[in-house]
C-alpha cells in the first residue's frame, strides 16, 4: 500500500480509545476550541491517524483489526496533568506506555500509516482540549481549564476498546468498537508454573517472601513494617491492572512461590520488569521461566518496543536471570542511597532470548 493511500483530504480515519468520563470537565472547552469536537469527534486519545482511507476498510480488515486487538490487554488510566504542545492544550494520560505500546504495534502493522503522517519522531499520548484558538489566547484558555480541572479529582478512566472514528464530508463519526482483552481474567501458563493476575487474596503470602532475610538482602524496595508493604503492595495491584502484574504459582500447585510483572514509576518512564522469588524456588531457574513469560506478554502481547530491568550490584543470581533473558546494562543509578544497575531489552532482542516459555492461556 503507498503512502497515499492511507489519507485523504476529505474522508479518513483514526484509531482511538474514547474517553467519555472526561466528557464533563472538557466538552464546553473541546466544543469551543477543537476542531475534532466541532467536526464530531468525542474526548480520546489518538492511537493512529491518519488511518487507512474509509473505502480500504474491507470487512476482512475489520476481522483482522478484531483480533490485532483482542490479542491487547485493556487497562486502566487516570487523565490528571494539563499540559501544551505549541498551539495544543492537552490532558495526560497516566500511565503512557499502554498507549505507547497500541500505537507502535499499530505502526508496525501498517508501515504506510504512520502516527501523524511521520511528522514526530516519538508522538506522546494525548487528549486534546483545545488547538490555537484566535482569540482568546491559548495561555487564556490554558488558564481557565487549569482552574477547573484543579477544582475536580484526577478522572479515572478503562481503555476496554479501541473505536475506529470514520470522517465523511467534514463531519466524525463512530464506525466499529474493537474489545481489548480483560487483563484480570488473564492467566500465563508455563512449562513449569502458573502466573495469576495479583489480586488482594495474595497479599499475605506475598508478604512472607518479603519477610524472607535471603530475599530482603537484594530487593530495591524494602518494607520495614506491615504497613509500608501494604503500600508497595497497593502499588503492584494498581500496576496489574494497567500493565500487568502476576503472583507466581507451581503449574500444578497452590504454594505461592512469588510475584512478577511490570512497574511504572512516572508518565514517560519505561516499563520495569520486576520479579520477585521465595528462596526456597532459588536454582532451578524459575525466575528466567517467569520472566521471560513476562517479556513475550511485554512485546508480543502488548507491542512495547523496550523494557528495563533494575538490579543491586551485588546480586549475582538476578544478574545472571537478565543476561540469559538478553538484557543489557544500561547505567548505574542511585536508588534509595544504593547503587543500582539498570538493564534494558528491545522487542528485537526477544528473538535472541534462550528463554522460551508457552503463550498465554
Amino acid at each position: 500500500m503507498a503512502a497515499s493511500e492511507c489519507v485523504r483530504p476529505a474522508d479518513e480515519t483514526a484509531l482511538v480509545i474514547e474517553a467519555a468520563e472526561a466528557e464533563p470537565l472538557v466538552a464546553e472547552f473541546r466544543a469551543a476550541f477543537d476542531r475534532s469536537a466541532v467536526e464530531g469527534a468525542p474526548a480520546h486519545v489518538t492511537l493512529l491517524y491518519p488511518f487507512l482511507h474509509p473505502d480500504a476498510i474491507s470487512d476482512e480488515e475489520l476481522r483482522e483489526l478484531g483480533a490485532f486487538f483482542a490479542r491487547r490487554a485493556s487497562f486502566d488510566f487516570e487523565l490528571a496533568g494539563v499540559c501544551g504542545f505549541p498551539g495544543v492544550l492537552y490532558l495526560v494520560p497516566d500511565p503512557l506506555p499502554p498507549f505507547d505500546g497500541l500505537t507502535r504495534a499499530l505502526a508496525d502493522r501498517y508501515p504506510a500509516c504512520p502516527p501523524y503522517g511521520g511528522a514526530f519522531a516519538d508522538p506522546i499520548p494525548h487528549l486534546t482540549v483545545a488547538q490555537s484558538p484566535p482569540a482568546p489566547s491559548l495561555d487564556d484558555v490554558a488558564a481557565r481549564f487549569q482552574a477547573r480541572a484543579d477544582a475536580v479529582p484526577p478522572i479515572r478512566c478503562t481503555a476496554g476498546s479501541v473505536t475506529l472514528l470514520v470522517k465523511r464530508g467534514g463531519r466524525w463519526s463512530r464506525g466499529p468498537r474493537f474489545p481489548l482483552a480483560a487483563v484480570a481474567t488473564r492467566t500465563i501458563e508455563t512449562a513449569r508454573l502458573r502466573l495469576v493476575p495479583l489480586a488482594p487474596e495474595h497479599a499475605d503470602a506475598l508478604h512472607e517472601v518479603y519477610r524472607d532475610p535471603a530475599v530482603r538482602r537484594f530487593l530495591v524496595s524494602r518494607p520495614t513494617s506491615r504497613e509500608d508493604f501494604e503500600r508497595i503492595f497497593a502499588r503492584a495491584l494498581e500496576c496489574g491492572r494497567t500493565l500487568g502484574m502476576w503472583a507466581i504459582f507451581p503449574r500444578d500447585g497452590d504454594q505461592l512461590l512469588g510475584r512478577c510483572g511490570f512497574y511504572s514509576f512516572s508518565e514517560r518512564a519505561r516499563p520495569e520488569l520486576a520479579i520477585l522469588l521465595a528462596s526456597e524456588a532459588w536454582g532451578r531457574g524459575l525466575a528466567s521461566e517467569a520472566a521471560g513469560a513476562c517479556l513475550r506478554f511485554a512485546f508480543e502481547e502488548r507491542g512495547w518496543s523496550e523494557v528495563v530491568a533494575l538490579v543491586r550490584p551485588g546480586n549475582a543470581p538476578a544478574l545472571r536471570v537478565l543476561h540469559k533473558l538478553g538484557m543489557s546494562p544500561e547505567a548505574t543509578l542511585e536508588l534509595a542511597g544504593e547503587p543500582a544497575q539498570l538493564h534494558r531489552m528491545t522487542r528485537a532482542g526477544l528473538a535472541r532470548t534462550t528463554v522460551r516459555a508457552a503463550p498465554p492461556s
